[in-house]
């Protein structure tokens, strides 16, 4: 209707306008789309992260409670005085 009531650059302008708002749009969602994959990263890489310090105490505990339970073994059969 625009175009045949004489105002054909305005139909043109709002075509324009809306393509480059959809074009915007898309942008936005590819980078709200690319912010979660590297937040979904951030938190598996510091999950793994805490699983290793966990794992890590532990060894260190059963080290240490290894080295204990010597001692006191070696203490008990006089080994030590």
């Amino acid at each position: 209707m625009l175009v045949w009531s004489g105002q054909g650059q305005l139909w043109h302008d709002m075509v324009k306008t809306r393509d480059e708002m959809r074009k915007q749009i898309a942008k936005e969602e590819a980078e709200a789309v690319k912010q979660k994959i590297i937040d979904a990263t951030k938190a598996q890489d510091r999950k793994d992260m805490m699983q290793d310090i966990q794992l890590s105490v532990a060894i260190i505990a059963a080290f240490g409670l290894g080295v204990y339970w010597f001692v006191q073994w070696g203490i008990s059969k006089g080994l030590w005085r």
